[in-house]
């Protein structure tokens, strides 16, 4: 939830019924800091690590990082045609 100019963001992406990674950030005017969760790519989908995130820019990088790094060893997924992905609101 963001109002005027801050507020906290969180996004929550997965994949089938598995979390792929959960991000919780307070943003203000000029931050953007908090933690980016990531989940293995297993029947059990557990917590795999939480990191620090200090800006928007590391935000970025480490979301892209987190799912590459999920489907990776996936052998259902044939990632070798994969550029972008599409992030829905509400679903």
């Amino acid at each position: 939830k963001i109002s005027g100019i801050g507020g906290e963001r969180i996004i929550t992406v997965g994949h089938l019924e598995k979390t792929i990674l959960v991000s919780e950030t307070k943003v203000t005017g000029r931050s953007s800091v908090g933690v980016l969760s990531s989940y293995e790519n297993s029947a059990g989908n557990a917590l795999l690590e939480t990191q620090e995130i200090r800006n928007q820019r590391e935000l970025n990088r480490v979301f892209r990082q987190t799912i590459e790094d999920f489907f990776k060893d996936d052998p259902s997924i044939d990632g070798k045609e994969a550029v972008s992905f599409c992030l829905f609101r509400g679903q």
